[in-house]
């Protein structure tokens, strides 16, 4: 037999605590010929599967937080994802669920009906599918491995199910987004470098529309004037007087004697001043 995964055990904990009232939601397929088998007629997944799969998720997610598993360098060297999960129900035609072993085969379609299928697993034989009062647990692409291109190459993927000899089930089932959830995970390095951002692609209105992009100092000119006279003796290049620009402020930067550089100070000093903000 298969050994399980830590996925499957924490499936197969969460099944065991689920009410009997959850399990009656079932998606019928057409009948089929008479069999031991053709009695199956209703493989579903149970309503707590999306419960299942956001678990799932924040295991993997948390394992590597944690520095259990390194998803990027391995997955980095892939051409396959890791898996998918899947919970369904099997019942007999009066929907009595099902404690068996059985042959059941994968495949995914990249519609609901018809077309060749992008990708076919197997479990059978000592991979057999273990159904316990008609719930099992499997993850898709253990037994063979699903190409990534699978996944990332169809919004919309149908998964075809057939058990034992019986025809494939109709309807097949239609994923959500746990493919592309798995996707998302073979990043091989989180973290955001200026390497994988395109120019221009981050604009001020993408960060906070608020945020000031001004440096912390900006320079608005020198004027010098006669404190004596209040005479402006060198204009401001920015604004052609002895004024700093709008929003900036004056700050005395410096005493210069009467006389010097031709500054006419009455005969003490004048004093020059910086525009900044």
């Amino acid at each position: 037999m298969q050994r399980k995964s830590l996925i499957t055990r924490i499936g197969e904990a969460i099944d065991s605590h689920r009410t009997a009232s959850q399990l009656l939601h079932e998606i019928h397929h057409t009948p089929q010929p008479a069999s031991v088998l053709s009695r199956w007629h209703r493989l579903l997944p149970t309503p707590g599967s999306m419960i299942f799969t956001l678990l799932t998720i924040s295991v993997v997610l948390w394992a590597q937080n944690v520095g259990a598993i390194a998803l990027g360098t391995q997955m980095a060297a892939s051409t396959s994802i890791s898996g998918i999960p899947y919970q369904g129900r099997l019942a007999d035609a009066s929907g009595n669920p099902l404690t068996q072993t059985v042959n059941i085969v994968f495949r995914l379609y990249p519609s609901a009906s018809g077309g060749a299928p992008l990708w076919e697993e197997q479990w059978t034989g000592a991979n057999s599918v273990q159904a316990s009062d008609g719930l099992f647990n499997v993850m898709l692409g253990s037994v063979s491995p699903i190409p990534q291109g699978v996944i990332t190459g169809n919004n919309n993927l149908f998964l075809g199910i057939t058990v034992g000899t019986d025809s494939e089930m109709v309807p097949r089932v239609q994923l959500g987004s746990v493919p592309f959830a798995t996707q998302a995970l073979t990043v091989p390095d989180g973290s955001i470098t200026t390497a994988k951002i395109a120019d221009g692609v981050v604009t001020k209105a993408k960060l906070d529309p608020t945020m000031s992009f001004e440096p912390a100092f900006q320079f608005g000119g020198v004027y010098v004037v006669n404190p004596h006279t209040g005479a402006c003796q060198s204009n401001n290049p920015f604004t052609s007087g002895c004024t700093c620009p709008a929003t900036f402020s004056s700050q005395l930067m410096s005493e210069i004697s009467h006389g010097v550089d031709g500054f006419n100070c009455n005969g003490v000093k004048c004093y020059a001043y910086m525009c900044n903000k």
